[in-house]
């Protein structure tokens, strides 16, 4: 998603104030599955990609998650996602999925 739409989303579900770093497929050299975006986000916090966790909905998701090196990568599926739990689980890409 680009930034301004994450922004928006976080902003219509009063969650913007947790938040220190928001980044999107338009502000960083490569979109997800390369994890330049989640790299961006562990270097402005200072935080050691191993000891992130990320949760996404999407098999790119934990693709990036991967890349990244992050130490804990788990899926989402929602009920009417396009990406059922069956497919995150057929992505190999999560740590978990739920």
């Amino acid at each position: 998603a680009a930034v301004d739409y994450a922004k928006a989303v976080l902003k219509v579900n009063a969650l913007e104030s947790m938040f220190c770093t928001v980044h999107g497929a338009d502000d960083v050299p490569r979109p997800k599955p390369y994890p330049d975006g989640l790299l961006a986000c562990c270097e402005e916090l200072n935080i050691k990609p191993q000891h992130c966790v990320y949760i996404g909905d999407s098999p790119t998701d934990g693709a990036a998650a991967r890349a990244a090196k992050f130490g804990l990568s788990i899926g989402v599926a929602w009920p009417g996602a396009a990406n059922s739990e069956s497919k995150l689980r057929e992505s190999e890409n999560f740590d978990f999925v739920v």
